[in-house]
């Protein structure tokens, strides 16, 4: 007599099957991803768009295509600090941020409750997404 057995369900299935998985989900996440990055690059060949930095939208066969492009901006602190006396304190490209100081806060949360319970009047502590990242071991 054959003894039927349950479908395995997702949370009873060997770690190493789940481990394949993932690794070929990411493989074709990156296949997908170069391959619209492909596509993208010919749709800006093919409509012309050339602008170093703004945005455009083209019309064309029933499609709406929006167009941006532009720069980002990263600081050398330490080259600025030997630059900054020679731009007029109206016309330096930078600005202060303050934000939250994510050892700092840790060590009141977990060192100083009671200094945490004041500062967290002021900062919003949101727990992350878990991270997850598989890679096969060599043998």
């Amino acid at each position: 007599m054959n003894a039927q057995m349950k479908p395995e369900t997702e949370h009873e299935r060997p770690i190493s099957v789940l481990c394949w998985a993932w690794l070929d989900a990411k493989r074709k996440e990156q296949e997908a991803k170069d391959a619209r990055v492909a596509i993208e690059g010919r749709i800006i060949e093919s409509l012309g768009f050339l602008k170093p930095e703004g945005s455009q939208t083209i019309k064309a066969e029933g499609f709406k295509v929006e167009f941006k492009s532009g720069f980002s901006y990263k600081l050398d602190p330490k080259k600025w600090e030997e630059v900054i006396d020679l731009i007029p304190d109206g016309l330096r490209p930078v600005k202060l941020k303050i934000e939250a100081d994510e050892p700092g806060c840790r060590f009141l949360r977990e060192k100083e409750p009671d200094l945490w319970k004041i500062a967290a009047q002021a900062i919003t502590a949101t727990p992350q997404k878990v991270g997850v990242k598989v890679s096969r071991m060599e043998d």
